[in-house]
């Protein structure tokens, strides 16, 4: 008998290039399939909120209002409860958009 145990390690990429080539062109928390309630959102060097998600699947391009976005850092704060466990996460950290 196997038994498999259950993952809800979510990653953020540290790195992402949307230049349509079909390689990291989203950023996006990966493997967040046990993950519930969650908030995804992307901030610029300003501070201010270009993208926001409750969907893990929804993907952020680059863009801000339909304009590509310079290359350079952006901040992101993940925020799930994790469904097996109940346990609530907050999670931050950067991004470079390269281009």
């Amino acid at each position: 008998t196997i038994q498999v145990m259950g993952n809800c390690y979510i990653a953020v990429p540290k790195g992402f290039s949307p230049n349509n080539d079909g390689l990291n062109d989203f950023l996006y928390p990966t493997n967040a399939y046990k993950a519930k309630d969650l908030l995804f959102r992307i901030f610029n060097r300003f501070g201010q909120l270009i993208f926001e998600t409750q969907n893990w699947s929804n993907k952020w391009d680059g863009t801000y209002k339909g304009n590509p976005q310079d290359p350079g850092t952006f901040v992101w704060v993940l925020q799930y409860t994790n469904i097996d466990t109940g346990k609530r996460f907050e999670l931050k950290g950067s991004t470079v958009l390269i281009r």
